[in-house]
């Protein structure tokens, strides 16, 4: 990483912090050695089904393909052993679909920066 305050460095240092929020957070923690491994978390036609942005360019949730979708992670993370860690977007919460899939041996924590909270309380 480029410590100089040049056009350069400072360009180096934006792309650099760019890339590592294209990684995403589990990527970041495997680079530092904090994780182990990844495995992906969707199944593909879930995801393409929850997909919120029509053809035409608009979003529009599909509440039921987001439950159907949120339904398909879990049963991926119940084909995991040991503690199994998810990085999600804010809107996702799992509380409805562990009550509905009587998942209660899992151990569920949601963390919302306040900045998020911030944002999204308008």
């Amino acid at each position: 990483m480029p410590e100089g305050n040049g056009v350069i460095d400072l360009f180096l240092k934006e792309q650099y912090r760019r890339d590592l929020m294209q990684l995403g957070v589990p990527a970041q923690l495997m680079i530092k050695n904090e994780l182990n491994s990844v495995i992906p978390l969707e199944n593909s036609a879930a995801f393409k089904s929850a997909n919120p942005i029509g053809e035409n360019g608009k979003i529009k949730v599909n509440q039921e393909a987001e439950e159907k979708r949120e339904d398909e992670m879990l049963k991926i993370l119940r084909k995991g052993q040991g503690i199994n860690v998810i990085v999600l977007g804010g809107g996702h919460d799992l509380t409805d679909n562990l009550d509905r899939m009587k998942l209660d041996s899992v151990q569920y924590v949601r963390v919302a920066t306040n900045r998020y909270k911030k944002v999204t309380a308008n």
